[in-house]
């Protein structure tokens, strides 16, 4: 027998005093009788909950500070080898200069104008600094304004030319570049042939 009803002939009835005192006691009916709570209800995936966010795992967990820190990484280091090979292949970047593969310094067996021409299309300015200052010696031995040698120091040639002004300013620019690893630019070269154009005129010297 069901508790709670009693039976009149062929007919069960309810004891509602019975039933209203277990109400009152707090008696879950929903559980007894197998109806689910709506958030039980809920065993699927909504597209709500999905987040796009590659930091974002779910509203309580997010990606570890590592995680976080190596995606960063990788994104500026992708940008970075972007950005350099891209302004290498337009020449801005230059290669380093491998002193051990230069040849000794030399006035002779060079066509300057056609060297010039090739490492102006490459961009390559430190060895256009380097044959523009060279050239300029070649042209100061043929006119005798000094006596070149193979291993004579900028600084005999300095007082060859009696300290003019321009070609110490050349020199030095030259000496910087050709032995200190200092790195040679567009601008550092338009300056050199600049200055190399003023030397070549003085005292009458042709081009």
């Amino acid at each position: 027998m069901i508790v709670g009803m009693s039976k009149q002939g062929n007919t069960y009835i309810i004891d509602s005093a019975l039933v209203r005192e277990w109400q009152e006691q707090g008696y879950d009916y929903n559980r007894e009788f197998g109806v689910k709570d709506a958030k039980e209800e809920k065993s699927f995936i909504s597209p709500d909950d999905i987040s796009l966010n590659p930091y974002d795992l779910g509203s309580k967990e997010k990606a570890s500070p590592i995680v976080q820190f190596l995606s960063i990484l990788g994104i500026l280091l992708a940008i970075g080898v972007g950005a350099y090979l891209y302004f290498r292949r337009y020449g801005i970047v230059q290669k380093k200069v491998n002193f051990a593969d230069l040849e000794e310094d030399t006035i002779y067996d060079i066509d300057f104008d056609k060297e010039l021409a090739q490492y102006e299309m490459s961009c390559d300015y430190f060895q256009c600094v380097r044959l523009c200052y060279l050239s300029l010696l070649r042209h100061l031995h043929d006119t005798n304004r000094i006596n070149w040698m193979p291993h004579k120091t900028s600084t005999q040639y300095i007082y060859e030319m009696k300290s003019e002004a321009n070609f110490i300013a050349l020199t030095n620019l030259f000496t910087k570049i050709r032995y200190g690893n200092y790195e040679a630019t567009k601008e550092l070269y338009d300056e050199a042939k600049r200055l190399a154009a003023e030397v070549r005129h003085e005292k009458g010297g042709a081009m």
